[in-house]
């Protein structure tokens, strides 16, 4: 028998890198938080590196570490791309947050704005 259910950690790895589908605001934000405190956390050895005076002691560990910034990156645009689903919206809406002032307002829109009630063409509603 074929288990349909998926684990936790295959639920975060769709969360996080499978561009289809749609999230609510509540995992929009909270994925939003779990990558700033990555993002903290992988630059952690070059923070301590710069203030404690390390020299090249941490470079090999802080260049690793930023391939990881290059998945977490690709995982923070994914969450839009999937707040854009939920809202009824192109994920090439993506692409506002980079324009000045427009950006601002529409990472507002994303963060507080309802999603679409019901299903719609990206998928059920994921409430």
């Amino acid at each position: 028998m074929i288990m349909k259910t998926q684990t936790k950690m295959q639920q975060a790895a769709t969360l996080l890198f499978s561009h289809e589908g749609r999230i609510n605001r509540q995992k929009y934000i909270l994925g939003k938080l779990l990558i700033i405190a990555l993002v903290i956390f992988t630059n952690l050895p070059s923070i301590l590196s710069f203030y404690f005076e390390l020299g090249s002691s941490l470079d090999y560990i802080s260049s690793a570490l930023d391939v990881f910034l290059l998945f977490l990156f690709y995982a923070s645009i994914i969450l839009v791309i999937k707040r854009c689903h939920d809202r009824n919206s192109s994920g090439w809406h993506y692409l506002f947050l980079w324009v000045p002032i427009v950006g601002f307002i529409y990472s507002f829109i994303l963060f507080f704005g309802k999603g679409t009630t019901g299903p719609n063409r990206f998928g059920e509603d994921p409430l």
